[in-house]
């Protein structure tokens, strides 16, 4: 192919730049300089990849050689034929991506080598994959992950780790459940038994005496009295409300009342 090609740049060669004698000798001079241009570079490129060192740019550069050199060889031919022209423009233009192809081949295979590339991965039967497409599918990612390149250990594996899987899904729907019925019977209120009601302390109604008593009398009747609604009412009330429930006969609010309406006493 690089013969073909260097064929084809020699005839452009001819036609345009010799002008003297000896001009098939200079056009095929002309001819291999630039075919061994992108050939030299496409080997550089090799070299590097080969060493693990950079050589995108020696890629392109050869790339870029070959893309020139079938232009020209295109522009020359196509004027005989556009098909003769496409023919050599593309042999010219396509040399460097096949040293592209030849030297990553070669590069493949030394990594693989050295253990730095991934094995090929398992290849199932098509009887499986047309049956069983969404199996085979699972089995196949299942397998790659794993690097396992044999179909029985492949299948064999992903079943393993499926009812794994499915045993370790009940588990924890298991364990969900029971943190569910945990958390409803801590939120769950407790019933408590109501207190019971007690009925206001209605205010005692004064005494009637109807015997003729003296003062005195009177006083202790009263003190005992007030000493009575001050152990009785709840809550407590100080000793200048309850004279005046006593002496008003009204009950603890309105006697709270009147003693602040009044200044009589301090509220408890």
């Amino acid at each position: 192919m690089n013969l073909t090609a260097v064929w084809g740049q020699a005839g452009w060669a001819y036609d345009h730049i010799t002008i003297t004698r000896g001009g098939v000798l200079i056009a095929l001079l002309f001819a291999f300089s630039v075919e061994s241009i992108g050939v030299y570079l496409a080997w550089e490129s090799h070299e590097a990849l080969m060493a693990d060192q950079a050589s995108a740019f020696l890629r392109f550069g050869s790339y870029a050689v070959g893309g020139l050199v079938g232009i020209l060889n295109y522009l020359h031919f196509s004027a005989q034929s556009f098909a003769i022209g496409v023919a050599f423009g593309a042999l010219s233009a396509i040399s460097p991506w096949l040293w592209g192809i030849w030297s990553r081949a070669r590069n493949r295979t030394r990594l693989a080598e050295l253990g730095l590339v991934d094995i090929r991965g398992v290849k199932l039967s098509t009887a499986r994959k047309l049956w069983h497409p969404v199996r085979s599918v699972r089995v196949l990612s299942w397998a790659a992950w794993e690097g396992v390149t044999d179909p029985a250990d492949a299948v064999a594996g992903w079943a393993e780790a499926a009812k794994a899987s499915e045993t370790s899904d009940d588990a924890a729907t298991k364990s969900d459940d029971a943190a569910t019925k945990s958390d409803d019977a801590a939120t769950e209120p407790e019933f408590t038994e109501p207190a019971p009601r007690i009925p206001a302390l209605s205010a005692p109604k004064p005494v009637a005496i109807e015997t003729e008593v003296d003062a005195e009398t009177v006083k202790e009747i009263d003190e005992i009295e007030i000493h009575r609604v001050m152990r009785d009412t709840k809550p407590r009330v100080s000793r200048d409300v309850a004279e005046i429930m006593v002496r008003d006969g009204c009950s603890r609010a309105t006697a709270y009342r009147r003693a602040k309406e009044t200044g009589d006493a301090a509220l408890a």
